[in-house]
């Protein structure tokens, strides 16, 4: 799910992680910059691990990883249907 570090040109190694704070500037303006959702290999996988890591902190990575597996890689399920939940 994470990409490789990297480094930057003198070596040191990119910050990888991300906060609340990253997420709100990310929303505000960033989201069209390529490789918004860095250190992530996706927006999808961003997506779920900023949900799973602000808010309630009563999200273990067990329950995400459920929620991914039982419900949203579930064959019957439909993003379409949660418009207007």
């Amino acid at each position: 799910m994470l990409r490789p570090p990297t480094q930057t040109p003198d070596g040191t190694q990119v910050v990888q992680g991300f906060s609340p704070r990253v997420v709100a500037t990310l929303r505000e303006g960033l989201a069209t910059a390529k490789d918004w959702f860095y250190p992530f290999l996706s927006p999808t996988v961003f997506l779920l691990m900023a949900w799973a890591n602000t808010g309630s902190n009563l999200k273990s990575n067990d329950e995400v990883q459920r929620l991914v597996d039982e419900v949203i890689l579930a064959p019957d399920f439909n993003c379409e249907e949660l418009r207007c939940f």
